[in-house]
């Protein structure tokens, strides 16, 4: 038996049906204008690895050497020669530069002459000296001569007093004789030790004179010879200041370049100083100089804090850079420890260690972002661990996302 339907009850079922439409389309629409969308393109994105991650503490430095010497000039010049360009080897002793000064030429070649002419001055006293002494000798040899004469002569006159044929008187002046030469030869050579003294005191005089004059010789020699700047140990001349140029003038003490050991490099790098009572002596770091890789390894840690940083000395294990060059830009990872069987990521914008973070990743169809709250663990330069939020292969955005937080998806393009 059919059963009628009103008009009344199939409008209400119409109504129904196009109210139920519509706001299937508004919400569509709202959805659609609402929802945000981002292109993957533009985002900074990780994976999730499983396995070893190393904590390390990074840093910058530059490329330096443990021996070097800074060149500088010694006196006043002009440079007229270079002998040697940046990067080329050369051996301790070795001719870097030189430099002229006319008035130390000038002063040298006035101390000599001044050399020369008191030098004989000093020949002439010495001289006058000896042939004095000499006269003196001679005078005291004689006297000695007649000292011997008159003994002999006193001998003879006493055999003949013996003998009775002179008379005592005779003896007597002949003893008195022999006395006074005896008394005159004392009192000469206490003449000749006076006079030695008197000698010895003017000619330690002209002495000091002239080895004051030699002493001013061997100066200006010196002062002439440090305008050749030459290198003091075995290396690489790193560089020449700018202003080494013929014909520069140069005031004394003036920085003119570097001689460097390159047998020897090391870094020093930057750390932050809260992180560096992480650090020790022996520790391995992982430096990068321009995208080359090199091992090294942590040999001091300097005191002083400059800017918030304290230095880290590194020298090379294994291979050094090619081309080796003063002051080359290092990036270094200092090592403190391997974590084993850990998640871990890139370290995302923001994150910190023992921290929990808002992060979007990518869901198994790659639309779309899904919002998620990741719990960190440790925490490296470049990487951190993942205690809870992700697993193994997830890619989950690195970069900032806050202008998104507010929304659990977010669209792919």
């Amino acid at each position: 038996m059919d059963i009628p339907v009103s008009a009344k009850t199939s409008n209400k079922k119409l109504y129904a049906l196009v109210i139920t439409v519509t706001l299937s389309i508004l919400t569509y629409f709202t959805w659609s204008t609402h929802s945000p969308a981002v292109n993957k393109s533009d985002l900074w994105t990780g994976v999730v690895k499983f396995g070893v991650m190393n904590i390390g503490i990074s840093g910058r430095g530059e490329l330096t050497f443990r021996q070097e010497h800074l060149l500088s000039t010694q006196v006043e010049g002009v440079i007229s020669e270079i002998y040697v360009s940046p990067g080329q080897t050369v051996q301790k002793g070795a001719r870097i530069l030189k430099l002229v000064n006319i008035g130390l030429q000038d002063e040298l070649e006035g101390s000599q002459t001044e050399l020369a002419e008191y030098d004989k001055i000093l020949n002439e006293q010495t001289a006058i000296a000896r042939d004095k002494e000499i006269e003196k000798t001679l005078e005291i040899r004689l006297i000695e001569v007649d000292i011997d004469l008159q003994l002999r002569e006193l001998n003879a006159v006493s055999a003949l007093h013996e003998s009775g044929i002179v008379s005592k008187l005779e003896l007597h002046k002949e003893q008195a004789k022999l006395k006074r030469l005896k008394v005159r030869l004392d009192i000469e050579k206490q003449r000749q030790e006076n006079l030695i003294k008197i000698n010895a005191q003017k000619l330690s005089g002209h002495k000091l004179v002239y080895e004051k004059l030699r002493a001013k010789v061997h100066a200006n020699r010196r002062r002439l010879g440090e305008l050749t700047i030459r290198a003091e140990i075995d290396g690489m001349l790193i560089e020449l200041d700018d202003k080494v140029k013929f014909g520069s003038h140069f005031n004394a003490g003036q920085y003119v370049g570097t001689v460097s050991d390159v047998n020897q490099p090391i870094v020093i790098l930057r750390i932050p100083h809260y992180n560096s009572s992480s650090i020790a002596v022996g520790m391995n770091v992982a430096l990068t100089i321009n995208a080359a890789k090199y091992a090294g390894k942590v040999t001091r840690i300097e005191p002083q804090i400059i800017n918030e940083t304290m230095g880290v000395e590194v020298v090379f294990v294994g291979n050094t850079p090619s081309n080796i060059q003063n002051n080359m830009k290092v990036m270094g990872v200092v090592q403190i420890t391997s974590l084993k069987d850990v998640l871990h990521i890139k370290k995302p914008v923001g994150a910190k260690a023992n921290s929990s973070q808002t992060l979007y990743k990518i869901n198994s169809n790659g639309d779309k972002l899904v919002r998620t709250i990741v719990q960190y663990g440790n925490e490296s330069s470049q990487y951190i661990e993942i205690n809870s939020g992700l697993k193994e292969e997830d890619i989950v955005v690195l970069s900032s996302m806050n202008e998104y937080i507010d929304f659990d998806d977010i669209k792919l393009l």
